[in-house]
């Protein structure tokens, strides 16, 4: 006669309650991280979803566009410094801001002033890390974007758009 085992040898027990159990635990751990992790969106601008649409106002990436503006951007361990090209009013100060790509918490918003033909702040920004990188008139009438290369510490920080 055989002796039969308890339940808890079968292997087809682990199979049957093991895989599903597996899959709510990971299933949970996956929401935890989805929502300590917050607003993780790229996008920095203020943007209105309705429906299934997004909008935002881009009339500042136009006008950049329209005034032919452009800027170089370089960030050292203890200051940035933007050079500019295109009409821009050499006595106004500008606008920065640095977004972490990951971490928004990291984030840094700068006030530039102008100093010889260049506009700059002292600053402690890490030049490692690919900041997204957004430059505007502090009333907000244009702006330009970029991406820092973090192999360089430098950024060209063009409009949004092209003219097409």
């Amino acid at each position: 006669m055989s002796a039969t085992r308890p339940w808890f040898q079968e292997p087809m027990v682990y199979l049957v309650w093991g895989v599903p159990l597996a899959t709510v635990i990971a299933g949970l751990s996956t929401l935890a991280i989805a929502i300590q992790a917050g607003g993780s969106d790229q996008v920095i601008d203020q943007v209105s979803r309705m429906a299934q649409v997004q909008q935002t106002d881009v009339s500042a990436d136009h006008e950049a566009r329209r005034l032919g503006l452009s800027a170089s951007l370089v960030v050292s361990e203890r200051d940035v410094v933007v050079e500019l090209g295109g009409r821009w009013p050499t006595d106004q100060p500008l606008s920065l801001r640095l977004s972490h790509p990951t971490d928004a918490a990291q984030d840094h918003q700068l006030s530039l002033q102008p100093l010889d033909g260049r506009w700059t702040t002292a600053a402690v920004i890490d030049p490692h890390i690919a900041w997204q990188i957004q430059l505007a008139d502090q009333a907000g009438r244009w702006r330009l974007d970029g991406e820092l290369n973090k192999s360089r510490g430098f950024a060209t920080l063009t409009p949004r758009f092209s003219d097409g």
